[in-house]
């Protein structure tokens, strides 16, 4: 065997995850390894095989790594980190040229399972491959098959996913980077606008969005069922049978999405026709700017009702995607108002913490309509956690796990809005126009350096020329945007959310038609998984952070927004010890329309249970997350880090509440705040309102000075 040229770790993209594996950089080959410790080989990159190597904005400090059968995507800790491996792998390796990324593909499938054999029947090709690289064991089959079926379902969709975002992006413009950034002929990089996230501080990530509404798919080829797999060495050849039926339900499906996207095409068409026939005879009735607002408003309110007919009639004619896994959405909601339990007031050793209003807000329950619904299809096994929310004994449970009724969401009777989704590009052009400043950004900042480059553009320290701060500034160019609407559904959520425990929006400017700059708050503390790997923290330290994390959460909630991706990454520290949440591209605000939310959001080993099980769900997932970060703070990564994808999804969705590794070196306190974060039981899982009286936070927490050693 040759010799080490490098070795250290690196953070791998297997599929949609990504996880963090130890790497071996030899002469002829790059090996990647569970963990330092451990000698057996989790994969293999042969160098004679790489085709092109390059800086890539998919996260932050990103390689991508292509070969003819497959591409790597592999996170490095910091600029010279990346540069240091990128220059060691591209020195041993004997050739380059392009190649093209591989492509997903959904099954229609029944399957079912056979209790005699223990094995699943109907299986499609691709599940039992996946299958067979993970961890999951026959007896995970026998005791929790529909488990098993929820998370392959689960991850072959945001696989599948994840390869239409990089679809969608693979024509961006020509890029001006140089040949430090890309270290072939083709200096074209495909950015993912999956991670795409505003982030500022010393460690900057790159951008994040969800993709609730995809726009019409892009023409699929034919896939290559190895590619859907981590780990597959020698990928077995797909038969010509199996490969015509493949394309065959691959054109079937896509005609029929073509065919709904061309009737809603019509359907916007005749609803644009009617309103300029009535626009002709109202528009005497109206002086001009009156006139004006008044059809904008009239326009949005037709726009609204018209995507609420199209979702209606797209599933309508939409095939059933997958047989094997039933579910019913509760129709016609009424609303119940009930009284709310007085709030408790978070503790405050910050003298600028922000203090929650002692104004009362009205809950607000839902309960199903005399509306006749179609009966549910049972599920082909009952879950044994579906049954824990009859128990009554949620918190105990999770105590017991950790040593070893759904939300009320709280809201305020609104009108109903018009969502940014259903608006066209010159719509949302001008509700941006509507939100910025029209002032000339440079002439009241001045840029300092580049600190950072996202997928979506490049973020500048630059310092303010009327307060004479330090600022950083978020440049994009809306041309490379292909979802808008979610640009702006961020800047408004900012907006609204003001806070000491959250990175807060200064303003943002629109230089022509594209040139977009959003000015935040600089952190220059870092990242508190920077933290988490260079310190070890004690109670006292974890129990502040949960505190200033927990004030952050409760100032969102109360405005009935979730955040949907709490985890270390997503958490900054400033200079002053301030600690703060960042990072707004997964938040959904809910609504008395949608009080909860059934999205396939976050990032998967900080993910609730009722999220990897796609059940609906409120504020409280980011309960469950706050949980998971507060374990990372005591033993360094979140549970199930070391396993595989699978492996990690099914034991979120079937034991819930993750072991602790060494229970018996926390504080009884401690473990009490954790029971209380990661209940399987909904129900039983505490607000984040509770949690700032729990008996951790009040005993625990100190004021924030004593964050200082942690970041010396």
């Amino acid at each position: 065997m040759s010799s080490i040229i490098k070795r250290g770790h690196l953070t791998l993209k297997e599929s949609w995850l990504w996880s963090k594996r130890w790497a071996v950089l030899r002469r002829e080959t790059l090996t990647f390894h569970k963990s330092e410790s451990a000698h057996q080989v989790f994969l293999i990159i042969f160098l004679k095989d790489v085709t092109r190597i390059s800086r890539t904005e998919l996260k932050t400090y990103c390689i991508e790594i292509n070969t003819k059968e497959r591409d790597f995507f592999i996170q490095c800790r910091s600029d010279d980190d990346l540069y240091s491996w990128l220059d060691s792998i591209y020195e041993n390796c004997p050739l380059l040229s392009d190649v093209s990324s591989p492509t997903g593909f959904l099954h229609q499938v029944h399957v079912d399972f056979d209790q005699n054999s223990g094995m699943f029947t109907g299986l499609p090709d691709q599940w039992s491959k996946l299958l067979q690289t993970s961890n999951i064991t026959q007896q995970d089959y026998v005791q929790n098959p529909q488990a098993v079926l929820d998370v392959l379902e689960f991850y072959t969709k945001n696989s599948a996913d994840d390869t239409n975002r990089m679809q969608m992006m693979q024509s961006p413009p020509e890029s001006n980077s140089n040949s430090k950034f890309n270290y072939s002929n083709n200096s074209q990089s495909r950015p993912d606008h999956q991670n795409d996230h505003y982030t500022y501080g010393s460690n900057i990530a790159s951008p994040n969005y969800s993709n609730n509404k995809p726009s019409p798919p892009p023409i699929l080829n034919r896939p290559n069922v190895s590619e859907l797999m981590f780990l597959s060495n020698k990928p077995e050849a797909v038969s010509r049978a199996q490969a015509e039926a493949e394309e065959y339900e691959q054109r079937k499906k896509q005609q029929q999405e073509e065919q709904l996207y061309k009737l809603k095409q019509l359907q916007n068409q005749q609803y644009r026709q009617k309103a300029e026939e009535q626009n002709r005879s109202q528009r005497d009735n109206y002086p001009p700017k009156q006139y004006e607002s008044e059809m904008y408003k009239k326009n949005l309110k037709q726009v609204h009702l018209s995507n609420q007919s199209h979702m209606q009639q797209s599933q309508n004619h939409e095939p059933n995607s997958k047989q094997y896994y039933f579910k019913s959405q509760p129709q016609g909601m009424t609303v119940q108002a009930s009284p709310k339990p007085t709030p408790k007031i978070p503790i405050n050793h910050n003298q600028n913490q922000y203090k929650p209003s002692s104004a009362t807000q009205k809950n607000v329950q839902y309960s199903n309509s005399n509306h006749t619904k179609p009966e549910p299809n049972k599920p082909i096994y009952s879950q044994p956690n579906d049954a824990i929310s009859d128990s009554g004994t949620g918190k105990s449970k999770a105590l017991a796990a950790l040593t070893s009724k759904m939300e009320n969401i709280s809201v305020k009777p609104k009108q109903e809005t018009i969502r940014l989704s259903t608006l066209n590009e010159s719509q949302i052009m001008t509700k941006l126009r509507e939100i910025v400043s029209k002032n000339d950004p440079k002439l009241l900042y001045n840029k300092i350096k580049k600190i950072g480059q996202g997928a979506s553009g490049s973020v500048f320290m630059a310092r303010s020329l009327v307060t004479k701060k330090i600022v950083a500034i978020k440049q994009m160019d809306l041309k490379t945007q292909p979802r808008k609407e979610l640009l702006v559904n961020e800047i408004l959520v900012m907006k609204e959310s003001q806070h000491p425990n959250i990175v807060n929006y200064i303003e943002s400017f629109l230089i022509g038609n594209s040139d977009l700059w959003v000015v935040m708050e600089y952190m220059n503390g870092g990242a508190l998984t920077d933290i988490i790997d260079n310190n070890s923290m004690n109670e006292n330290q974890i129990a502040t952070i949960s505190l200033e994390v927990c004030n952050g959460l409760h100032h969102l909630h109360k405005q009935n927004i979730i955040h949907r991706d709490i985890k270390s990454d997503n958490v900054l520290l400033g200079e002053d010890c301030q600690v703060k949440i960042t990072d707004f591209g997964f938040c959904a605000k809910l609504s008395e329309q949608r009080s909860k939310r059934a999205t396939m959001v976050g990032t998967p080993y900080w993910m609730a249970p009722e999220v990897v099980k796609q059940k609906p769900y409120g504020s409280k997932v980011d309960v469950w997350s706050l949980g998971i970060m507060v374990i990372e703070m005591i033993e360094s990564e979140p549970p199930y880090l070391d396993e595989e994808p699978l492996k990690a999804l099914y034991l979120i969705a079937t034991h819930g509440t993750p072991a602790l590794k060494n229970p018996e070196t926390l504080s009884t306190d401690l473990k009490g705040f954790l029971a209380e974060c990661l209940c399987v039981d909904v129900d039983s899982r505490a607000t984040v309102e509770e949690l700032l009286s729990q008996d951790f936070i009040r005993n625990y927490s100190r004021p924030i000075s004593i964050l200082r050693p942690l970041l010396e």
